[in-house]
């Protein structure tokens, strides 16, 4: 019996939690007195789970504001709000590799990280493969990820860096994270409106 064939990076889903930090300048108005308006901040977070892609830059901060009940905002190329992508940290890492998604651009490096981040921690955590958090940028500019790693050349992978045993701790390995439920490890996000929302309430 043949394996399934397995999902394509641009077609699986990414489950990712998401914080939404929203602030509101609330005018307060009763008996013809002036009141100065008053700054709010509510934080919520919720999961998604959404295919990431190159070509969906308008629809994952559309899908964000949709799951917490903003679909009345208007998200287009002139109009997208900024967040912060913030990948699973490796054992190795000493700090957050978070990154600031403030253009097309900006999303389209974050559409590389999720996969090729957890496959990453998954090596060093389960297959005692140490430090690949340090070849990641290489990984990345040779556009190899978990997904085809196992029909990278064994002489791509020692340029890089890795030694015999680690190229077959990697190439095994990808096989079974990327078609088992370790693919959908989630990510963690952040997500600041930067459009404030003006709320009007009647003073008592």
């Amino acid at each position: 019996m043949s394996s399934p064939s397995p999902i394509h990076s641009s077609e699986r889903p990414h489950a990712f939690a998401v914080v939404l930090a929203v602030y509101s300048t609330i005018k307060k108005k009763g008996n013809g007195r002036g009141f100065p308006p008053k700054e709010g901040k509510s934080v919520k977070m919720k999961e998604i789970l959404i295919v990431v892609n190159d070509g969906n830059y308008i629809k994952f901060p559309k899908s964000i504001l949709e799951k917490h009940g903003y679909d009345n905002y208007r998200v287009s190329e002139k109009k997208c709000y900024l967040f912060k992508f913030v990948p699973p940290q490796t054992k190795s890492q000493g700090a957050s590799n978070a990154m600031d998604i403030d253009n097309e651009v900006d999303y389209q490096e974050m559409v590389k990280k999720p996969h090729l981040s957890c496959f990453l921690s998954y090596t060093e955590t389960n297959l005692s493969v140490l430090n690949t958090s340090m070849y990641e940028k290489d990984l990345e500019l040779q556009g190899i990820g978990p997904d085809i790693l196992a029909d990278i050349d064994d002489k791509t992978h020692t340029l890089i860096s890795f030694s015999t045993r680690d190229i077959i701790h990697l190439k095994k390995g990808s096989l079974v994270w990327w078609n088992g439920p370790e693919a959908k490890l989630k990510q963690r996000n952040a997500a600041v409106l930067s459009q404030s929302i003006e709320q009007t309430s009647d003073s008592g």
